[in-house]
């Protein structure tokens, strides 16, 4: 019994990769494993923004797990270097074809058939499984050679991205997808708190709302008043987001500038317009002022995570 790993993703409209091939080797394994990447619905990869990568086989199902979080990991921290917009799904069918289904296409086409996850899907080996769904401008070129080195030195590297830098890379190539312009925005602005651990504050202010914290538990408020109040003293007894988002744009980009600001005074004023929309409702800035900004900030985030990146493969 052998196991294949499969993953579909998917690039802007606007991007592909530069390949007149339907599929090509992307990785072949010392062990014996092979992965390939392939255009959707039969298009070369060039016309396809819908790609697929199938690796295996692999002994165990627990082997080709792992490699497909390897793979997807690869693509992940590919596409946040190259500055484009990736969705890798969530592991779900978009669209369901019940067993007799499947089994009326298996039939008609001799050979297996399984559902159309978008995302990873690990099954048994058996034949030359297709995949099946009910929902059967300017592009930018991504240049497949740079995509085959970039996976395969992740891919084979064993060095470990933070979950914190993932989620990150995550949050910044899904930005990409949102149409909603202030939801692109707030999805950048949590790229960088996704990646913050914020710090104690100094010994006699932690010490102060300590002493806040016991006023409030020696109170004679109800303890339904009591524990909100108590859980938001405990949060101030760190920095703040906007103190620590602050620290991290200066340490890693310390000449960098965005609309004429250093980094750290950067994010602190995409930071304050982020919480007038989520709070408040509404921006301050005008259409046209906000698509600058998340602009700049999409160049911002970028550079922080490719700076980030760089240090953790390193």
């Amino acid at each position: 019994m052998k196991f294949e790993f499969r993953i579909r993703f998917h690039l802007e409209e606007t991007t592909h990769v530069n390949s007149d091939l339907v599929e090509f080797e992307i990785l072949k394994l010392d062990n014996g494993p092979t992965l390939k990447i392939k255009g959707g619905y039969g298009k070369t990869i060039s016309e396809s923004n819908r790609l697929t990568i199938i690796g295996g086989p692999y002994a165990t199902e627990q082997e080709a797990t792992i490699a497909a979080y390897q793979a997807r990991t690869a693509l992940l921290i590919w596409a946040t270097k190259n500055r484009i917009g990736i969705d890798l799904g969530s592991d779900y069918q978009r669209s369901h074809i019940t067993d007799m289904g499947l089994s009326l296409l298996a039939a008609e086409h001799k050979e297996p058939v399984r559902n159309d996850v978008h995302g990873i899907d690990v099954y048994e080996k058996s034949g030359n499984v297709k995949f099946a769904s009910l929902n059967i401008g300017v592009n930018l070129g991504k240049n497949a050679e740079t995509l085959q080195i970039d996976f395969q030195q992740i891919f084979l590297s064993d060095r470990e991205y933070p979950d914190k830098l993932k989620l990150a890379c995550e949050l910044y190539c899904s930005a990409f997808f949102d149409p909603l312009l202030e939801g692109r925005f707030i999805l950048l602005v949590t790229a960088v708190e996704a990646l913050l651990d914020p710090a104690d504050r100094a010994s006699g202010a932690v010490e102060l709302v300590k002493d806040f914290i016991q006023d409030v538990k020696n109170s004679k408020l109800t303890q339904s008043d009591k524990d909100p109040l108590v859980a938001a003293l405990k949060f101030i007894q760190k920095e703040s987001i906007g103190q620590t988002g602050k620290k991290l744009a200066i340490t890693k980009l310390p000449e960098s500038l965005y609309q004429d600001m250093a980094s750290d005074e950067f994010f602190k004023y995409c930071y304050g317009i982020r919480s007038s929309i989520v709070h408040i409702g509404k921006c301050k800035l005008t259409k046209t002022e906000l698509a600058n900004l998340t602009n700049t900030c999409l160049q911002f985030v970028g550079d922080l995570l490719a700076k980030l990146i760089s240090e953790s493969s390193s």
